[in-house]
């Protein structure tokens, strides 16, 4: 069990990013896979062969999953019941690492003040996961506007780490630090009326995918975008400073020969010093969220750009043919997995 929870946890954090644009929550590029995740665990959790201490286990993974998938109300019951058993059974570490992920579900549904609660019990009662409750500790904060306290957080927990001599949580805090000392976060927008971006928006999307000449085509597909913000077609970028990092875009059609099938992702670009740092991927899932917004179950794109959009859960589905004849890659992504079980 515990070995098929870990494979399982490994699948669904394979899509999970950092977004700098939410003060370092934990996002997911794909939820089809997982929502996946969520059914396939929820399906052991309650099966009469499952025992207490693994029903504790993935209580604990789900709670995690549906933070990941923005339903945090679902995953503070989780959370909560394990709370709850492991204080009955005098657990202290097991209560620690369930108030964390406690902590990190009330963040999530914006109850600061009760997550903060969460890790400042796990901070007076448990030494073994101080460095967690510390980095957790620290981003609530940040999201409060607690700068400085927020540091001195993360700070502390970066010493705990580099005496721990785990890599990978040293880079986790360490990037952190950098995040909060820089003072740039990274945000995605959606263009909308009277945006100061908007000139430069345009240019970057024709430089990037027109035509010589081609400006025009593409200000005017964008100024008449702005009448609708709720409809398609929608522009984005990433923005970090005042600078434009990246870009995609929602369309009706995509100039092939699949006119059946709507919406389209299109005009993905992320600048080239940018890239490495999982923002593509940070587009991708933002575009997924997009469309399910606006009521769509699964969104397309063509691309002859191989092993890339399938790592984010996107399948090739076929070849659709340009105006000259071409052929090129056709592939799918759902927003949810109820989409992706009638696929």
């Amino acid at each position: 069990m515990k070995e098929f929870v870990e494979r399982q946890m490994e699948k669904a954090m394979a899509t999970v990013y950092f977004d700098e644009s939410l003060g370092l929550r934990e996002q997911t590029a794909d939820l089809a896979i997982i929502h996946r995740v969520i059914a396939e665990l929820e399906t052991l959790l309650y099966s009469d062969e499952t025992i207490a201490s693994e029903k504790h286990q993935l209580r604990g993974a789900l709670g995690n999953l549906y933070r990941f998938a923005n339903e945090p109300e679902q995953a503070i019951d989780y959370l909560m019941f394990n709370v709850s058993e492991a204080m009955h059974d005098h657990d202290k570490h097991r209560e620690a690492v369930a108030r964390i992920r406690l902590g990190e579900a009330f963040k999530y549904a914006e109850q600061h003040k009760r997550a903060l609660e969460q890790f400042e019990w796990a901070l007076r009662h448990n030494e073994r996961y101080k460095d967690f409750a510390l980095q957790h500790q620290g981003k609530c904060l940040l999201e409060l506007g607690r700068i400085e306290e927020a540091i001195i957080c993360f700070e502390t927990a970066l010493s705990i780490r580099r005496e721990k001599d785990d890599e990978s949580l040293i880079a986790s805090t360490e990037a952190a630090i950098r995040y909060v000392k820089d003072g740039q976060p990274l945000r995605v927008q959606q263009l909308v009326q009277n945006d100061r971006l908007f000139g430069r928006a345009v240019d970057l999307f024709w430089k990037t995918w027109g035509e010589e000449g081609g400006r025009l085509f593409y200000e005017d597909a964008m100024t008449h975008a702005l009448t609708d913000v709720e409809g398609i077609p929608s522009f984005y970028i990433a923005v970090k400073g005042d600078v434009i990092v990246g870009t995609y875009a929602l369309l009706r059609n995509d100039l092939n020969s699949r006119q059946d099938l709507h919406p389209w992702l299109a005009c993905l670009y992320v600048d080239p010093e940018m890239r490495g740092g999982a923002l593509g991927a940070k587009l991708l899932g933002h575009a997924l969220v997009e469309t399910e917004r606006r009521s769509y179950r699964s969104l397309h794109l063509t691309s002859d750009l191989h092993g890339y959009y399938e790592k984010y859960g996107w399948k090739n589905i076929g070849l659709a043919y340009n105006t000259s004849g071409e052929s090129i890659p056709l592939f799918q992504n759902y927003t949810r997995k109820e989409g992706a079980d009638q696929s």
